[in-house]
């Protein structure tokens, strides 16, 4: 276990909601859904999760596991929008299927 999480714990609840096969529509809403929630959940405990972790602790989970969360964020954000207005056009519009096509 990691001082600041329990990776299997997220594991189980990765492998939980995997097992609901929900549509891609479905996981999509219901996982963006959670992660606003959850960020929203640990912006208002930060404080409580630095002084339960120890100042070191929290600083190597924001420089790491936070940092590459940010990133993989970062990453999504253009193809999403792209997918966003792909599916706003027409569909006889050229070179412009949604992304993934």
């Amino acid at each position: 276990m990691n001082n600041a999480y329990d990776r299997e714990r997220i594991d189980l609840a990765i492998g939980e909601f995997e097992k609901l096969e929900l549509s891609p529509v479905e996981g999509l809403i219901a996982a963006g859904q959670l992660l606003v929630s959850q960020f929203k959940r640990f912006r208002e405990t930060s404080t409580d999760f630095r002084a339960r972790v120890g100042d070191e602790v929290a600083k190597n989970f924001a420089h790491q596991e936070l940092n590459d969360l940010i990133y993989d964020l970062q990453d999504i954000i253009p193809p999403a929008i792209r997918t966003y207005n792909s599916l706003l056009r027409d569909p006889d519009q050229k070179n412009e299927a949604p992304e993934g096509r």
